[in-house]
């Protein structure tokens, strides 16, 4: 019909439809990034990174405050402020360390500047002992705490048989050598051998590895209260 629609002959169809494919690949190339583009963006991607690692190196070095922390390596940092710390691997602090929740940290916790940290203007302060499950407290003396309480049958004959002994310990030498420090104390193994099991503690294998400095200071009040009987029967 004159003026009305004509369809398009059957190879002029398929001629059009792969025009339109190619205009598409065109466009598709026209989109991908030539190989200096991807150069530039990739340069651009590793200063991003690199800057970021410097931003959390000195922000960790700085010391950071945060709700909890979780690490499956090991934390380092000038100083630590945080509700829980918890690490699989070491925990370094070289100012303070601030945790107002639990730290558990598998490996090795160190604060060196707590050595030098003087604690009597604090208004108060505690010995801290540490349990065998790595938890860190004080041991109350309060009569509330305890049950069962009776006289201590001490044997201070045993007591007065201990030796105090000067030495250096081996890793000291070896890391030290001549300015390696002399200690003065007891021989665990000698304690245990007068009997004085409770003064002792024993490593897994159940041999004696360390004494209880602070049992002994109580073991020697029966020893001075003994001495005291005697001198008071004497001047009698």
């Amino acid at each position: 019909m004159s003026g009305g629609y004509r369809p398009l002959p059957e190879d002029d169809l398929a001629r059009l439809v792969q025009d339109i494919d190619k205009i598409r690949s065109d466009i598709r190339q026209l989109q991908m990034p030539t190989g200096t583009q991807l150069f530039e963006a990739t340069k651009k991607l590793e200063e991003a990174l690199n800057s970021i690692g410097t931003y959390v190196d000195a922000y960790l070095q700085t010391g950071f405050t945060t709700g909890s922390m979780t690490a499956t390596g090991s934390v380092s940092a000038g100083s630590v402020s945080a509700g829980s710390v918890s690490a699989a691997g070491n925990v370094t602090a070289g100012g303070s360390l601030d945790v107002t929740g639990n730290a558990d940290v598998d490996g090795v916790l160190r604060v060196p500047g707590a050595y030098n940290n003087n604690l009597t203007g604090v208004g108060g302060y505690k010995v801290a002992y540490w349990g065998i499950d790595g938890q860190a407290g004080y041991v109350p003396s309060s009569l509330r705490f305890k049950r069962d309480v009776e006289d201590a049958a001490i044997d201070t004959d045993a007591l007065l048989q201990v030796e105090p002994v000067r030495y250096r310990y081996k890793d000291a030498v070896a890391n030290l050598g001549d300015d390696a420090p002399t200690e003065v104390g007891v021989i665990a193994e000698q304690v245990d051998a007068l009997g004085l099991t409770w003064l002792v503690d024993y490593d897994d294998g159940g041999q004696p590895i360390s004494v209880r400095y602070d049992r002994l200071a109580v073991g020697l009040i029966s020893v001075v209260q003994s001495l005291a009987e005697r001198v008071a029967a004497l001047e009698t």
